[in-house]
């Protein structure tokens, strides 16, 4: 826990700094008043910071992974989005065997344990679930059990709240940050290590979604960085301000501003 504060009051700082750097540069340009650029900046900061705690607040799941495990979580949920929905089956049905006493039905994996019986459902696909995707899964189980555990790359909000409002079935939808750290890093089985991924080839979304993924940021900030303190020392400052308020602040975005979904649900199958 100790190492989590220190790593976030360290990026908190750092965020900081650069967010002063940026208003500060960019008030100086125009003002010329070295005084008034130190408090604008200093004051613009504070309340940049403000709403991204405000923002920050708001979800309601936290989910506790470092970068090098966000980074693995992505590269797992590449490997399934690619994969034949039966190779996924079998890593998934690999991973709940230890546990639970597992049966492959409609695509998905029912799972049973003393008085526990659930369907789980792996549904990896470069597309986003849906609310008719959410319907079709939901008439799978039917027959199996009323609670239903879902495993997505990523869920449309809309889903996400059809999934709350739905009665006499208990839905849990997990984005592949939320299944890496619930269900496969608790095991550590990884999905080379029981399928085939070698064909694995990522689509230009998922590579843009890579690049903007949280553990990049620092990239982006030092990048950022540079151009500012560039601008200081040529003659065309407006090109550099430009592009290294851009950096910082994609930086910034991506490390305290990631998409996650809500979920309300604590169950936990591992």
């Amino acid at each position: 826990m100790l190492p989590r504060k220190i790593s976030f009051y360290f990026d908190l700082i750092i965020s900081s700094v650069l967010l002063f750097l940026l208003f500060f540069c960019w008030i100086r340009f125009y003002t010329k008043n070295l005084f008034a650029s130190i408090i604008g900046g200093i004051c613009a900061t504070f309340v940049c910071i403000f709403l991204f705690s405000i923002i920050k607040n708001k979800r309601n799941e936290k989910i506790q992974l470092n970068s090098k495990q966000k980074k693995l979580a992505l590269d797992c949920a590449l490997q399934l989005m690619f994969t034949s929905q039966g190779q996924v089956q079998k890593y998934f049905e690999t991973i709940f065997k230890e546990k639970y006493k597992t049966t492959k039905t409609n695509g998905g994996l029912k799972i049973v344990k003393e008085n526990f019986c659930a369907f789980f459902f792996p549904a990896y696909s470069v597309e986003v679930l849906q609310p008719e995707h959410l319907a079709q899964i939901i008439s799978f189980s039917s027959k199996i059990s009323n609670q239903i555990f879902i495993s997505v790359n990523q869920a449309d909000n809309k889903t996400l709240e059809l999934a709350k409002s739905i009665k006499n079935i208990k839905i849990t939808i997990y984005n592949y940050m939320q299944t890496y750290e619930k269900i496969i890093s608790k095991q550590n089985i990884l999905p080379e290590q029981v399928i085939d991924t070698s064909i694995v080839k990522p689509t230009y979304k998922q590579l843009i979604e890579y690049a903007f993924s949280p553990s990049r940021s620092k990239n982006y900030w030092a990048l950022g960085l540079i151009l500012l303190l560039s601008s200081f020392f040529v003659a065309f400052k407006i090109y550099y301000l430009i592009s290294g308020s851009i950096l910082i602040l994609i930086g910034i975005i991506v490390k305290f501003l990631p998409n996650k979904h809500k979920n309300d649900n604590k169950i936990e199958l591992l």
